[in-house]
């Protein structure tokens, strides 16, 4: 695949000028919302080229996405998610410094009231925690598990599934003291949907750590 130019920052010039739009604050949002479709386009067109997809890339993304993310247009948060959810499965685990600064984000935003970019958010988490081991996620689902929202608490113990059903063990043998405690938390939380969810959580721990689960 042909190279494209890139400026000083790392990026490529076709990605400063998307993220030029992507922090004018004009009332026009829908420059914004066209540059989140090509940032889109360009991370499938751009999926057979792992070099395309670099640190610098992805750190110069993580701001701009991240106050799209939180706009109130569901439209603008719809794109920001499916740009996210493109570049997770495009990049993999190439996406890990992008992943690290957003995922609280979403997380946080699963508590939203308005439930269309709940589902949204809750999509994009689910496809980047499959797509991409990005361990330090790990404390950061512990941490907001906590949460006295219970939606909250209830997609962090589904995230946590993912987690659990996806990643190989060695992904997560770090913290495996954490998400015991998380799974043995679900299973008492006050949400009869979050217990469901700890119970399915179990089970996929059970296949990682056999003799752990034996003991709770």
């Amino acid at each position: 695949m042909a190279r494209h130019g890139h400026s000083g920052g790392g990026c490529p010039a076709e990605i400063e000028a998307l993220l030029a739009k992507l922090t004018n604050h004009s009332e026009n949002w829908n420059p914004r919302r066209q540059a989140l479709v090509d940032l889109r386009k360009w991370a499938v067109a751009h999926q057979d080229d792992e070099a395309a997809f670099t640190k610098d890339l992805f750190n110069a993304l993580a701001e701009p996405l991240i106050m799209q993310v939180k706009d109130l247009r569901s439209a603008i948060v719809r794109e920001t998610c499916d740009a996210l959810k493109a570049f997770s499965e495009a990049a993999g685990d190439r996406m890990r410094p992008l992943a690290y600064k957003l995922l609280p984000t979403l997380i946080e935003l699963s508590g939203s009231g308005n439930r269309v970019i709940f589902n949204y958010v809750y999509d994009a988490a689910h496809v980047i925690l499959k797509h991409t081991h990005v361990q330090r996620s790990i404390p950061q689902i512990v941490e907001l598990s906590k949460h006295r929202n219970s939606m909250v608490r209830e997609s962090c113990f589904e995230y946590l599934r993912t987690i659990l059903c996806n990643w190989h063990t060695k992904y997560m043998e770090r913290y495996v003291d954490a998400i015991e405690n998380v799974v043995q938390m679900g299973l008492h939380d006050a949400s009869p949907t979050a217990r469901a969810t700890a119970r399915t959580s179990f089970v996929a721990f059970r296949e990682h750590w056999p003799e752990r689960a034996a003991l709770l």
